[in-house]
């Protein structure tokens, strides 16, 4: 664990003036709030009978020995009396019960906890990012349904990461460890942060969506599961992407791509019926836009639609229900006339004047 505990203790150092909130959370659940309220009252109590001087270590000494029947009140200590190395104490718990598929409780903290939650997606980063990396880096591509340099939609450079992140790991490990913080990732997604420091950095996006082309189906659907979680709390304002402020239009450019590369190269059927999924919650998003409307003018964009529609009785069916949705939400959104080889579209001057 030294590694983990080197890690957390960079993270803590550069993160120390992260704002810390009120613990109201129970670290089972997330409602409860009896016992929310019991834990901020007894972390009241204990710091109020301890001279200030001493408080730091003795949350310290209470964080060494956490367990699930003392973490909610570690987790009031540590938020009223921040101490670092109760902190690096705390989520290294939280990541064991995360490695061990129990990520519930570390969820839940993280609704409350900008602190924690903070921490956590740092190393949900830095984990994804390595297990990407060195499940491309597998011989022959043999891990993936596209090509490698398909795969790196948002950043290229995460194939070359550096060695000191972590060793290299068998594939096994890999795979089970790329599904669990999958897994967390969508958890932290679906929960119901509130406050607007919840910020999702590049990293996670490229592994994410790279990760939909994994060959392997246990991989590919937690990728997917993620990616839909992922697009529902975009959509919904519940974090901010890093790079959104600077270039609104990326993550559509992405999504796009991640679509594209999914229907080009995957010949399963559970890939394309991914694909048109993620399209149809793409066409969902209150997002800038303009990369949509210039795909609408495209063939590509159509031809993908119409040949599915268009297939037998034998074609997938699913697939071609959501083809139909996508078709209806691209003729919805469209704010310009289309003017594609498959596909033409006049709109109405009133359409046009209620943009």
């Amino acid at each position: 664990m030294q590694t983990l505990r080197g890690a957390l203790n960079r993270y803590y150092t550069r993160s120390s003036s992260l704002p810390g909130r009120r613990w109201r959370t129970n670290f089972q659940t997330m409602v409860a709030p009896s016992l929310s309220s019991v834990h901020t009252t007894l972390a009241d109590i204990f710091l109020s009978r301890i001279p200030e001087t001493e408080r730091a270590s003795a949350v310290r000494d209470l964080a060494s020995n956490i367990d699930n029947n003392t973490l909610g009140l570690v987790a009031a200590l540590a938020d009223r009396c921040p101490d670092e190395e109760a902190n690096v104490h705390l989520n290294e718990f939280l990541i064991r019960s995360i490695e061990q598929d129990d990520a519930a409780s570390a969820a839940a903290l993280c609704v409350e906890y900008p602190r924690i939650r903070n921490a956590l997606l740092h190393w949900t980063d830095r984990e994804l990012h390595i297990c990407f990396s060195q499940l491309l880096r597998q011989p022959k591509n043999a891990e993936f349904v596209v090509p490698v340099d398909k795969v790196l939609i948002v950043d290229p450079f995460v194939s070359h990461y550096d060695p000191e992140l972590g060793r290299d790991r068998q594939l096994d490990e890999l795979v089970k460890t790329t599904v669990l913080y999958l897994s967390f990732a969508k958890q932290l997604f679906r929960s119901p942060i509130v406050d607007k420091t919840f910020i999702v950095s590049s990293p996670i996006v490229c592994a994410l969506f790279g990760l939909l082309a994994s060959s392997n189906a246990d991989i590919a659907a937690a990728a997917k599961d993620t990616t839909l979680a992922f697009l529902a709390s975009f959509r919904a304002g519940t974090f901010t992407f890093s790079h959104y402020k600077t270039d609104p239009d990326e993550l559509d450019r992405h999504l796009w791509r991640c679509i594209r590369n999914l229907l080009d190269f995957s010949e399963k059927s559970s890939y394309k019926t991914t694909a048109y999924t993620i399209w149809l919650r793409w066409l969902d998003l209150d997002s800038h836009g303009y990369s949509r409307q210039v795909a609408l003018q495209k063939d590509p964009y159509w031809k993908y639609l119409l040949g599915t529609l268009g297939q037998s009785s034998q074609g997938d069916t699913e697939q071609r229900k959501i083809c139909l949705h996508v078709l209806k939400k691209s003729i919805s959104i469209s704010r310009n006339n289309i003017r594609a080889n498959d596909m033409e579209l006049t709109l109405d001057q009133e359409d046009k004047v209620g943009e």
